[in-house]
């Protein structure tokens, strides 16, 4: 047994690899990582107060937010300190964070994901949207669907529409289809598609078969990166809805949404943070939804044609 006595708690082995973890060099840190991961549930209380500890620095923090990642149900006595280091300067424990807490799917932490949709960094931006989707909370959709039709990061938009889907909320269906008709490089197109045909197997709604005539028209002229096969993605979604759809296949079909998702009227607020009070990203422009990458093909060879002239 630990003697404790008059030291307290400082004796606990795993407080003990904390503090390592805390203050050592990196070989000490490697080692303390390694004790951790096997000390299991054990450590979770100790990281979590690491988490909140002001002086530790941004390796450590990381590390300790991984390996709360390894501990399962465990690690949810850490959530509120996880949600914390939402705020952190340093990208990687901001997606590291974000990571753990969309896998331990504690609704908990949905407002403070929502927040993290207006962070600067994309990268975050997806991993946010990666989380909400996985968290599976309807307060999510709205800030995903303003995600969705406003961000210029196509692998932002390609997470939102992946979230949507998975939350398999009928607001989706119009925005969605909107980004398939929509002239987005095949990544996020693609994920709207798969996104369609997950709505459809949970929530069959009219609207769906609006997306028919447009998936049609991709499963048969798009091809997987330059591939010498169409796409199957477009075709699976189709026999997807008009599967679940097929109850309404004598109803007229539904008219197809404005082409551009930015055009779309934000929707309306629902419980949790208000969509029209969301930090719209710093790259956010609702005006285009063109491929980011036209803007510095274009500005790139503005100033090759200056030096050419």
């Amino acid at each position: 047994m630990t003697e404790r006595g008059s030291h307290g708690p400082a004796h606990d082995p795993v407080s003990v690899l904390v503090a390592q973890l805390k203050h050592g060099n990196a070989t000490t840190r490697r080692q303390a990582v390694r004790a951790l991961a096997a000390a299991g549930p054990a450590a979770a209380g100790p990281l979590a107060l690491l988490l909140m500890d002001g002086d530790a620095d941004a390796p450590a923090r990381a590390q300790a937010v991984a390996l709360l990642g390894q501990l399962g149900d465990a690690a949810r006595h850490a959530v509120p300190a996880l949600i914390a280091t939402l705020k952190e300067a340093e990208i990687n424990v901001r997606c590291e964070a974000l990571a753990v807490l969309g896998a331990l799917g504690d609704v908990r932490a949905v407002p403070g994901v929502i927040a993290v949709l207006g962070d600067v960094q994309a990268e975050v931006r997806q991993q946010a949207a990666a989380a909400l989707g996985a968290l599976g909370d309807a307060r999510a959709v709205e800030p995903l669907l303003v995600l969705l039709g406003r961000d210029r990061d196509e692998g932002v938009r390609h997470k939102a529409a992946e979230a949507l889907g998975r939350l398999g909320d009928a607001r989706a269906v119009l925005p969605l289809i909107a980004q398939v008709e929509s002239r987005l490089p095949l990544a996020p197109v693609a994920a709207a598609a798969q996104a369609l045909g997950r709505i459809a197997e949970r929530n069959p709604v009219p609207e769906l078969r609006a997306a028919l005539p447009a998936l049609r028209s991709r499963s048969q002229n798009e091809y997987d990166f330059g591939g010498p096969f169409p796409s199957p993605v477009y075709q699976i979604a189709v026999r997807q809805i008009e599967t679940a759809t097929a109850a309404f296949q004598d109803l007229p079909l539904p008219a197809a949404p404005n082409e551009s998702a930015a055009n779309l009227p934000v929707p309306a607020a629902a419980p949790g943070p208000a969509t029209k009070d969301l930090p719209l990203p710093a790259t956010a422009n609702s005006g285009d939804d063109k491929p980011p990458a036209r803007g510095w093909w274009t500005r790139l060879k503005a100033v090759a044609r200056g030096r050419l002239g």
